[in-house]
């Protein structure tokens, strides 16, 4: 079974109200469990996320130090890993 998430900047829903999307429908975004980390950060931050896959290299994983994903951000204003 897949868990699923929504991430808000307001801490006080209590119903998730569908928004018309492009396609003129209504709908609630969600998202998986190893995709959070993308919306960890406000969203106006810019920011880059990368994570090991099928392809990456032993270079790329030496970079991930062991992390699922890394979020890199602006300079100046820090670094997390997930």
């Amino acid at each position: 079974m897949t868990s699923l998430f929504h991430v808000s900047e307001r801490g006080n829903i209590d119903v998730f109200v569908p928004r018309l999307a492009a396609d003129g429908e209504a709908k609630v975004w969600a998202i998986e469990a190893r995709t959070i980390v993308n919306y960890l950060l406000p969203r106006d931050c810019p920011r880059v996320t990368f994570r090991k896959g099928h392809g990456s290299s032993p270079a790329d994983l030496a970079l991930l130090e062991g992390a699922e994903a890394v979020i890199t951000i602006e300079a100046g204003l820090g670094a997390a890993r997930a």
